[in-house]
């Protein structure tokens, strides 16, 4: 394999270790997936904090507030439930307050809470909210499939080279393509008759979506002089490098569904 792929194998092993463990969670749905997706979305406010220069208690501190209001989201009726996000978060900033960059770190887990009820939200439409949120992460890989491997392929002029120097033109544009394709497969697993073309418009959307979320981390690791966010993921680094473009199409997709009041493919 060529030196430019040098990581593929490592990406690849990972994919088949995660992809199944999400996909049962995410037909389980309910406390199940909450408890997988709280498990990340600590992991997320904890990886977000440390790059910001935050010590592992405050780091601790921010990893729970990441974890438990999405772990409660199922248990608890919306009103408690606000009660607990909001508990987490004063708490968190009471101890983040003195930090020189105490406003970054409290950031974390409001940006690692957001996504995390997002994807509970949208998967508790029914029918077919379980392959909605499926379809949109299947984007974002398709997504990230095609950016890496038009990217190594074709090379070129760099997409943000003051924020990401790896990344080009090439690469972004193969990475819409994916998604695309990704958004045309998704139809043949929704109930109904999907509209193909819409899906395809729509996996392009995400696929924006997620790269301007991939450059957001990137900008936020430029900004601390920091190479990778953790080491938990081989191939990818942390779990914030793995799953920055999923926070983001999760995040705007579920705001544009709320708007709407219910998903366009489940009309």
């Amino acid at each position: 394999m060529p030196a430019r792929f040098g990581d593929f194998t490592a990406r690849l092993v990972s994919a088949i270790v995660m992809v199944p463990l999400l996909a049962a969670a995410l037909w389980q749905g309910g406390l199940v997936l909450a408890l997988l997706v709280a498990a990340v979305t600590g992991c997320l406010a904890w990886e977000w904090s440390r790059m910001a220069g935050a010590g592992r208690w405050l780091a601790a501190a921010c990893a729970c507030a990441g974890c438990l209001p999405v772990a409660a989201w199922p248990l608890l009726p919306a009103g408690d439930w606000g009660w607990v996000a909001a508990a987490a978060g004063l708490a968190t900033g009471a101890l983040a307050v003195r930090h020189r960059h105490g406003l970054v770190v409290l950031a974390g887990p409001v940006v690692a809470v957001v996504p995390g009820v997002a994807l509970l939200w949208l998967r508790g439409f029914e029918p077919g909210g379980a392959v909605l949120v499926a379809g949109l992460l299947g984007c974002v890989v398709a997504t990230d499939t095609g950016a890496y491997a038009a990217g190594r392929l074709f090379g070129g002029p760099r997409l943000a080279p003051m924020i990401s120097p790896n990344k080009t033109w090439a690469g972004f544009a193969g990475g819409v393509l994916a998604g695309a394709a990704g958004g045309g497969l998704m139809a043949a697993w929704l109930p109904g008759h999907a509209n193909v073309a819409l899906l395809c418009l729509a996996g392009a959307g995400v696929a924006v979506v997620s790269q301007a979320g991939d450059l957001g981390e990137s900008a936020m690791k430029r900004r601390f002089g920091v190479k990778d966010s953790g080491r938990m993921i081989p191939g990818h680094g942390g779990v914030l490098d793995r799953c920055d473009g999923h926070m983001a199409a999760i995040s705007i997709a579920a705001a544009l569904v709320w708007l709407g009041g219910k998903p366009p493919v489940l009309w």
